[in-house]
């Protein structure tokens, strides 16, 4: 029903243009009706699974480098996942019901994520989050300063119109290699972490 192809534009401007609305952007304001979590120490939420092998941060071992590094400054590290983690030094709260996810996420310090639900649930609720992303274009998702993205020379494949999407889990564009998210360093997301931190103090 859309009169545009929905991969040119921005997810909010879908639904405007099957409306015949004008877009305008506007960042949801998502009340969870819940306490915010007791927890005795400050503590992340944070997702690695997505529903493609594309959205995932494909970095071996760099999950499990940022949690490492964020217990190391004191921080719980809490796992808000459909799926089981694997990862250790985490607080699993994975499978719980969205009402408790979202409990979680309006107490933490910040969120991290990739291109996937949880992490439009932080924008909603006004949680600071770090996206780790690799298929889609910049205007895809929320605005967001702690967006990391690494240009590897091929065009963000959700976002390629000149390019069948495949929603099979392993489609790939750059011959299943997933260079987009493997070339993102932990490094790269600890300095990103140490700018959001730097500037929730402010």
């Amino acid at each position: 029903m859309n009169p545009l192809d929905w991969r040119t534009v921005p997810l909010q401007k879908v639904a405007s243009d099957i409306l015949g609305l004008d877009y305008i952007p506007l960042q949801t304001r998502l009340k969870s009706g819940l306490e915010k979590v007791k927890h005795p120490k400050p503590y992340i939420c944070f997702s690695e699974f997505s529903t493609m092998q594309a959205k995932l941060w494909n970095y071996e071992g760099g999950w499990q480098a940022i949690i490492n590094y964020l217990n190391g400054l004191g921080y719980d590290c809490i796992s808000i996942s459909k799926e089981k983690s694997q990862l250790q030094g985490i607080i699993d709260h994975c499978n719980q019901s969205i009402e408790q996810t979202i409990s979680d996420i309006v107490g933490c310090e910040f969120y991290i994520g990739l291109n996937h639900g949880p992490s439009w649930i932080a924008y909603s609720l006004g949680i600071p989050y770090v996206m780790i992303d690799g298929l889609a274009e910049e205007w895809n998702n929320p605005p967001n300063p702690y967006r990391i993205k690494i240009d590897v020379g091929c065009k963000p494949c959700f976002n390629n119109i000149d390019i069948p999407i495949n929603r099979s889990w392993d489609w790939c564009t750059n011959g299943n290699k997933f260079a987009c998210t493997k070339s993102i360093t932990p490094e790269l997301v600890i300095e990103t972490i140490n700018r959001l931190r730097e500037d929730i103090k402010r």
